[in-house]
């Protein structure tokens, strides 16, 4: 009898304890929607995707038409090997045209987030205008095309803590030196560590912007932020 007691009592507290999970997933607490790769990739080459979950991608996006990228609250991170010869999540080619808006959070660990190499000065652009970007190095990369960042927060967290401060001052948004052929306009944004008015950096902040300065309150660095004018 005691015997049967006793299984009875452990079939009710996992009886319990399964209840209280589906009560949990039913109210959101347990589970973030993810969408598949594959379903992503059907969106860039439709031209526009609006995330539905969080995405990892496998291998490097390219960018050869106009296509929009909706965040919407979700994030995008990758799982290349670099020593294995990954560089880049997005690469805007010739033709290519990408705008990224909506928040959200776009991490690498040791990749450029987006690298704009057209054939031309104008044939290849990328256009932000939101969402949050984390990178080991480099956010923004442009050899030949443009790079319009309207919105958005940058922020290097390089993996060798000695390159912090070069990776964040000077790498953040950056062009193929000489720059010559790549072009970097800051409308509006905030930058951690890096000043885009600083004339060392190959970033150009619009005429009609102003940068403020702050210092971080969880980090050793300033914090730019930049803004339209009223």
């Amino acid at each position: 009898m005691n015997k049967m007691k006793k299984f009875m009592t452990i079939l009710a507290c996992f009886a319990f304890i399964l209840v209280g999970c589906v009560a949990l997933t039913a109210c959101g607490g347990s589970t973030t929607p993810t969408m598949t790769e594959a379903d992503f990739l059907k969106g860039i080459e439709a031209g526009s995707v609006k995330l539905t979950g969080n995405v990892t991608i496998s291998k490097t996006v390219e960018i050869t038409e106009e296509v929009t990228i909706d965040l919407n609250g979700f994030s995008i991170k990758e799982s290349m090997d670099y020593d294995e010869g990954a560089r880049n999540m997005f690469l805007i080619k010739t033709n290519g045209n990408l705008a990224v808006k909506g928040e959200g959070n776009v991490t690498t660990d040791d990749l450029y987030i987006f690298t704009v190499t057209g054939s031309t000065t104008s044939d290849a652009s990328l256009t932000v205008e939101g969402g949050n970007y984390q990178a080991d190095c480099t956010i923004v990369y442009v050899t030949k095309g443009k790079a319009d960042i309207k919105g958005g927060e940058y922020k290097i967290v390089a993996s060798d803590p000695a390159n912090q401060e070069k990776y964040a001052k000077t790498y953040t948004l950056n062009t193929l030196d000489p720059n010559t052929d790549g072009t970097i306009t800051v409308y509006a944004g905030k930058f951690h560590g890096f000043n885009p008015k600083d004339p060392i950096n190959d970033a150009k902040v619009d005429s009609n912007s102003t940068v403020d300065p702050s210092e971080s309150t969880t980090t050793a660095e300033t914090v730019y932020t930049v803004t339209v004018n009223a």
